[in-house]
């Protein structure tokens, strides 16, 4: 059996494992981070497809939620941000009134659990929308758009005509 080699990169003083072909290995902290809040993420949806009637699958998904989501503090608008917030409130909220009426604390808890999975969801869903909207997941192309072209002005004018059968010329 083959052992895999690990490396270890260090930016900004934090000393990060990093697994898999070093020619891949990021170059700065913002790909550290890029690639920290991806598998962040992976490992969120992993504990939330395995929390179904697992407990501490659900406290792992709800801790990793809470931490994505302040990776991605930095990405969030502000409205969102502040809506986030109140909604955090609310169900502070909602836990206190539900569980203050229980007698056992083994019941109370496990209200409380099921409140704050429901929370979590939310802002695990939220988190995905930030993911998807954010810089990191924009991709590099090649080349350059021939804006004297009267084809591809026609094209992104919407010239009337069929222009997805046009091919838009690049200048290499």
């Amino acid at each position: 059996m083959r052992k895999r080699k690990q490396n270890f990169v260090k930016a900004n003083d934090i000393e990060m494992e990093i697994e898999g072909d070093e020619s891949q290995l990021p170059v700065t902290s913002a790909e550290m981070k890029n690639r920290l809040i991806i598998r962040e993420l992976a490992k969120c949806i992993n504990h939330f497809a395995n929390s179904y009637k697992n407990d501490k699958e659900k406290y792992a998904f709800i801790a990793r939620v809470k931490s994505l989501h302040h990776l991605l503090l930095s990405s969030t608008p502000s409205h969102i941000r502040k809506k986030t917030e109140e909604l955090a409130e609310e169900y502070k909220r909602r836990i206190e009134e539900e569980t203050k009426n229980i007698g056992s604390e083994e019941e109370k808890e496990k209200r409380r659990l099921e409140i704050l999975m429901e929370f979590a969801e939310i802002l695990h869903y939220q988190n995905i929308q930030i993911i998807d909207n954010s810089k990191m997941m924009e991709e590099e192309i090649e080349g350059q758009i021939d804006v004297s072209d009267e084809e591809f002005i026609k094209a992104v004018r919407q010239g009337g005509e069929d222009v997805d059968a046009r091919p838009v010329s690049l200048v290499p």
